[in-house]
């Protein structure tokens, strides 16, 4: 972020550029121990584990991160990694992939045909207009 001092709504951006989060798991690609964006995907369910087939009772979702202590249905985010949200060489925060946005879709429709909850986007994403880099991005 340079060392310009962050103020304001700026300071949110920490909340929202790739950090490393203890036992963090990407819900997009399954790799640990790389840093996660924690608020591109807001997650609302029962608890149920996500599977790019379908959804199936038991569990949580794969890269689930709670909004703290819970009873009754899960919120939270659905942690991306860096490589598969790369951060924006402009603004650091994490820039939304075809395979982040494929993930999405696929995810929402499991969840309304089964019922098993929701996903939304989250705040934490780039605004700045990557169409120009997407090509390298996905590859």
């Amino acid at each position: 972020m340079g060392s310009t001092p962050l103020r304001g709504d700026d300071a949110r951006i920490l909340d929202f550029i790739h950090r490393h989060v203890g036992g963090a798991v990407c819900t997009v690609c399954g790799a640990a121990d790389r840093p996660v964006a924690a608020h591109l995907i807001k997650y609302t369910g029962i608890r149920r584990k996500i599977e790019y087939t379908g959804v199936r009772g038991g569990e949580l979702p794969r890269g689930f991160l709670p909004f703290g202590d819970q009873s009754g249905p899960a919120v939270g985010t659905l942690a991306v990694c860096e490589e598969c949200a790369p951060p924006c060489p402009l603004c650091e925060l994490p820039v939304v992939t075809s395979a982040v946005k494929q993930f999405f879709e696929t995810t929402t429709a499991a969840l309304r045909r089964d019922k098993g909850g929701m996903v939304e986007w989250g705040e934490g994403h780039c605004p700045h207009s990557h169409f120009w880099r997407m090509r390298t991005l996905d590859s």
